[in-house]
C-alpha cells in the first residue's frame, strides 16, 4: 500500500475519528484542530472522565467547546498556562487545571505521568515522503506519537508549516484524519487579536523607545499586536520571540516584498 492510499484508508469524518476516544483516556493535543474539538464537544455525552492536557491554553472557538461547562463530567482540561475561552462564555473551575513547570520538563512529564493514551493534532498536507507537517503551536505533540498514543490529525490546508523533523507525522503513525479547515475566528479572543483605541495608545509611547536594527520580542494579544503594526516604517528589525504573532507576520512580509 503506498502512502496515497493508506492516507486514504485513514480518512473519516470527525465524528467517527473522536470516537476512537474512549471513557477514561488521557487524551494530548496541541495545534488547535477545532473541528475535532468540536466533535468531542458533540460526543461528550458518550464519553466520561477523559482527561485532556496540553502545553498551551486553550481560546476562542477552541476553549468555547473543550472548556464549556457541558463538558464537566466528560472531559477536563489540564495545561501550563491559562487562558479564557471567551467573555461570553468563561471557563469552568471545577473542570480545569494547572501544570506549573518549565515548558523544557514538558516532555518529562508527558512519559512519566500524563502517558497519554490519544493525541488530537493539526497538520498540513500530506507530502510526497508521506510526512504530515504539525505547524508551529504544538508544543509537545511529538513525544505521545512516539509513546504509542492513537494519533487523530485534523488535516487543515491553510495550516501554516515549517520545515523541521520534529515537528511532523508520518502517514503510517495515524489512525484517523479529519479534512477540514478551521471556522475563521476575530475579535480579542479569536485568532486575530484585534486592539483597539486603548491599545493603539499604549503601543504609540512603546515604539518611542525601539530604534533601527533592534531585535525585539512581541508576545499575544491585542497590545503586541498593535506594537508590530506601528513598527512598519522600522528598518533592519531582528526577531527574538517563542510567539509569533499576527503582526510579526506582516511585517516579515513587508521585509520579503522590499527586498
Amino acid at each position: 500500500m503506498n502512502f496515497t492510499e493508506m492516507y486514504n484508508a485513514k480518512k473519516c469524518s470527525p465524528e467517527a475519528a473522536v470516537s476512537l476516544i474512549k471513557s477514561g483516556d488521557r487524551v494530548f493535543t496541541g495545534g488547535s484542530p477545532i473541528v475535532l474539538y468540536q466533535a468531542l464537544y458533540e460526543n461528550r455525552e458518550n464519553i466520561k472522565d477523559v482527561k485532556m492536557y496540553a502545553q498551551f491554553g486553550m481560546m476562542g472557538k477552541s476553549g468555547d467547546y473543550i472548556l464549556s461547562p457541558e463538558m464537566v463530567g466528560h472531559v477536563s482540561f489540564a495545561c501550563t498556562t491559562l487562558a479564557l475561552s471567551s467573555a461570553t462564555n468563561p471557563w469552568p473551575k471545577e473542570n480545569l487545571d494547572q501544570l506549573p513547570l518549565s515548558f523544557s520538563l514538558m516532555e518529562r512529564l508527558i512519559e512519566t505521568m500524563i502517558k497519554p493514551d490519544a493525541v488530537l493534532l493539526s497538520g498540513g498536507p500530506m507530502d510526497d515522503e508521506g510526512y504530515i507537517n504539525m505547524g508551529t503551536s504544538h508544543g509537545c505533540t511529538r513525544t505521545p506519537v512516539d509513546l504509542g498514543a492513537k494519533v487523530i490529525v485534523q488535516v487543515n490546508e491553510e495550516l501554516l508549516c515549517v520545515p523541521t523533523d520534529y515537528y511532523r507525522v508520518h502517514i503510517s503513525e495515524v489512525d484517523a484524519l479529519v479534512e477540514a479547515v478551521n471556522p475563521k475566528e476575530g475579535g480579542p479572543g479569536g485568532g486575530g487579536r484585534q486592539y483597539g483605541e486603548k491599545e493603539e495608545h499604549i503601543a504609540a509611547h512603546i515604539i518611542e523607545r525601539i530604534r533601527d536594527g533592534s531585535t525585539i520580542q512581541l508576545g499575544a494579544g491585542g497590545v503586541p499586536n498593535a506594537v508590530g503594526a506601528y513598527l512598519k516604517d522600522h528598518k533592519n528589525l531582528g526577531i527574538h520571540a517563542e510567539t509569533i504573532v499576527e503582526s510579526l507576520i506582516t511585517l516579515d512580509a513587508k521585509r520579503r516584498s522590499e527586498q
